[in-house]
């Protein structure tokens, strides 16, 4: 059954997993501006047909939590970080560069336009959001190129890793 709008006159809540959904709804299909231009998609628009967006939301809401638990325990750290970076381009794609360059006030053609010094309502930097994001792809990206340290989960499956303190005979002293 399909919804609309004024099947619900009063607000609603929906839960965050849905509420990323329906970002990515919005993403693939968006509204008309005040000019009556419809801006770029963000997102595919076969990605947005049936039930779609709900298995990319379930998708990146498992990612985010079971990938970020085994990173904890060092178990599949290669692999785990590389769908966390990806998780995170596309939260940094979706909600700060992809807007910024739909409403076409992008500084650079990409970034936010926000002033530089400003804050928000509760006083925090207005490129906090977008450095945080940022600052988790490139801690993702580094898991990717340097793997699991010695006191992971993974070591005890491969035996290898760094930091194991093996030495073999045909390393040189």
């Amino acid at each position: 059954m399909t919804y609309t709008a004024s099947d619900f006159p009063e607000p609603i809540k929906v839960r965050t997993l849905y509420g990323l959904s329906l970002l990515l709804k919005k993403a693939a299909n968006p509204l008309p501006n005040e000019t009556g231009k419809t801006p770029i998609a963000l997102w595919p628009k076969a990605a947005d047909q049936g039930r779609w967006p709900v298995y990319f939301a379930w998708f990146a809401a498992m990612t985010e939590l079971v990938g970020g638990s085994f990173l904890l325990l060092g178990f599949l750290v290669r692999v785990n970080a590389f769908l966390l970076a990806g998780a995170m381009l596309n939260a940094l794609w979706l909600t700060e560069i992809g807007p910024a360059i739909q409403t076409g006030t992008a500084k650079f053609g990409f970034l936010p336009a926000y002033d530089f010094w400003a804050t928000d309502a509760a006083g925090s930097f207005s490129y906090a959001k977008p450095l945080w994001i940022l600052m988790l792809i490139c801690a993702s990206f580094s898991l990717v190129v340097l793997g699991a340290g010695g006191l992971s989960i993974d070591r005890l499956f491969t035996g290898s890793g760094r930091g194991s303190g093996r030495i073999s005979k045909d390393d040189h002293v």
